[in-house]
């Protein structure tokens, strides 16, 4: 997967960050099924088995899918157009304590 327009298939949290994070407080949005996002950058995160996405509208992360079940809570529907897609959108991050 990466960047591309996504359709969202499970509620998903819109967070302000890179890392996923379980305090409400810190959300942006939540997407409900149905919702079209444009994920203008994929990133996968080892530590926490995550395929993340960096939206455009609204600014924020989401998790795309867990890595370790095959969970998705959004899937790639079409790439972005050629004007709007650069070959940086995708990177792996591993993180260690």
């Amino acid at each position: 997967d990466g960047p591309g327009l996504y359709v969202v298939r499970a509620p998903v949290a819109v967070g302000p960050r890179l890392l996923p994070s379980s305090a409400s407080e810190e959300l942006v949005a939540e997407l409900s099924p149905g919702t079209a996002v444009r994920v203008v950058e994929v990133v996968k995160l080892a530590d926490f088995q995550r395929l993340r996405g960096r939206l455009e509208s609204p600014t924020g992360w989401i998790s795309i899918r867990n890595e370790a079940t095959g969970f998705s809570w959004a899937e790639l529907d079409g790439p972005l157009p050629p004007a709007l897609n650069d070959e940086k959108g995708f990177s792996e991050q591993v993180f260690c304590d």
